[in-house]
């Protein structure tokens, strides 16, 4: 998400237990590390997901979506960044699954290495490298931060390129956002068919789209 480069990443000590937070549904969801509870911008914590305007960017969004599923979500605020407004820096559970974790672990998000040195999500990091998941697939995947600020050193490849010519690949705006692909995304268990996920893909701060 745009802007990641000022996180504070705050304490971890009171999201230790996810049992800890608030109770929500999500009113949105921006793309892979940003998720709208009504007024609560939660920007995900130990993680960096590709722009939606970035190559993998929109399946990123999609993956998390899916993650997130129809029901309530736990948020727990561990610190706040320096935009304006702020917005919070957020571990969120889907029960006891750590929705941030699993992002990395399924390929669709980096370990924000230079805010978390986590042994666990550098571990997840590598596991996701190693099984080729998610944009570890494609060859020289451009890091968020490298794309936001420095996007000429983001490394070409026809891989990449590709991305951009596929319809689902396109930055936002490009297609409806209830155009769905034919296809789930890899490692998750895809609710396209019941019309579930046209439900959840809003916009930001819960606006339709």
């Amino acid at each position: 998400m745009l802007g990641a480069a000022s996180l504070l990443m705050g304490s971890s000590a009171y999201s230790a237990n996810p049992r800890n937070g608030v109770l929500a549904k999500p009113t949105g969801i921006h793309d892979g590390d940003t998720v709208y509870f009504g007024p609560v911008t939660c920007r995900l914590a130990k993680i960096d997901a590709p722009e939606l305007d970035q190559p993998f960017g929109i399946w990123s969004r999609r993956s998390l979506i899916e993650l997130a599923g129809k029901g309530r979500l736990r948020y727990v605020i561990t610190g706040h960044d320096d935009e304006k407004p702020p917005r919070a820096i957020c571990e969120i559970y889907r029960a006891r699954t750590d929705l941030n974790l699993k992002m990395v672990k399924l390929g669709y998000a980096w370990h924000y290495t230079r805010y978390d040195n986590s042994p666990e999500f550098a571990a997840a990091e590598t596991e996701a490298k190693d099984h080729h998941r998610g944009l570890w697939k494609f060859p020289l995947p451009c890091e968020p931060e490298t794309w936001r600020n420095h996007r000429d050193d983001c490394p070409k490849s026809g891989a990449e390129n590709s991305l951009h010519q596929d319809p689902v690949m396109r930055p936002a705006g490009a297609i409806g956002v209830g155009q769905l692909p034919a296809q789930p995304i890899e490692g998750l268990k895809s609710e396209w068919q019941s019309g579930s996920l046209l439900r959840t893909t809003i916009g930001p701060r819960g606006s339709s789209q």
